[in-house]
């Protein structure tokens, strides 16, 4: 079974540090966080799947790119 919780529900956590006692607080066993940051055609895009439980990062990824293919349909 996989519980989401709703954005507007975790909007009060934003700029949280400790997202692990986020996590915990809100009774989930992850957290998903990221971030897109673009410098003229290039995008770095971060995300981290946090396993609240055990207190580390249960996954990672880092993706460099440019704009131009993110956006070609």
């Amino acid at each position: 079974s996989l519980r989401v919780i709703s954005r507007g529900s975790v909007m009060r956590y934003r700029g949280a540090t400790d997202l692990m006692a986020v996590g915990r607080k809100l009774q989930v066993a992850y957290i998903l966080s990221g971030s897109i940051r673009k410098i003229g055609e290039q995008v770095r895009r971060n995300a981290n799947l946090l396993e609240t439980r055990y207190d580390e990062v249960a996954w990672a990824e880092k993706v460099r790119g440019t704009v131009r293919p993110v956006f070609q349909f």
